[in-house]
């Protein structure tokens, strides 16, 4: 079994009680982090995604952002790429493309690629310099390609941070991890 799928099922067997709390935690952690880090203001656009298999569960803070009227843009699976588009409501959703929960409005897509956004990035793993592994589409990859001005960071859980590998031409590191910024916020 390749160190991915091992890694997969590590994270399937969390227990439900680790993963409410963790995303929880998480969650406050990165308001913070937007808040006080990068002085980040609510018309830049949030990269955002629904989670899958046990990835950490971000909706507290998607929740929290939407009060605020921040734009969050969830993707869609569109042959060889994904388009992001704005949500307003938490379950405006349908399961897309390898089960994906996707935007089930798509009126107002993301196309300004030029603009300063940030994006909140899952994987399957990470290495500590922000290189990413994810499910092997490459999808994130080609997108983050064509942001001008993202901020990008991991979403995972500690135990997936792994060591430090030789990232792929291809692959685009994250700023930062989550789990660092946990370290450095936690209450």
């Amino acid at each position: 079994m390749e160190l991915r799928e091992k890694i997969k099922e590590r994270r399937n067997n969390l227990k439900p009680e680790y993963i409410e709390k963790y995303s929880v935690q998480a969650s406050r952690a990165l308001y913070k982090y937007l808040r006080h880090e990068l002085l980040w203001k609510k018309d830049i656009p949030v990269l955002c995604y629904y989670p899958l298999h046990n990835e950490v569960d971000l909706r507290p803070l998607y929740l929290e952002l939407l009060e605020e009227d921040v734009k969050l843009y969830f993707p869609v699976t569109e042959g060889e790429n994904m388009t992001f588009y704005q949500v307003k409501l938490l379950d405006d959703f349908v399961e897309g493309t390898f089960h994906v929960m996707e935007p089930k409005n798509r009126e107002y897509p993301l196309t300004d690629l030029a603009q300063s956004m940030i994006a909140l990035v899952p994987g399957v793993m990470f290495d500590v310099s922000g290189n990413r592994v994810g499910y092997g589409k490459g999808y994130y990859d080609r997108y983050l390609k064509g942001c001008a001005d993202c901020h990008k960071i991991g979403i995972a859980y500690p135990m997936q941070i792994l060591g430090q590998w030789e990232a792929k031409p291809w692959d685009v590191p994250m700023d930062c991890l989550l789990p660092d910024m946990m370290e450095e916020t936690h209450d």
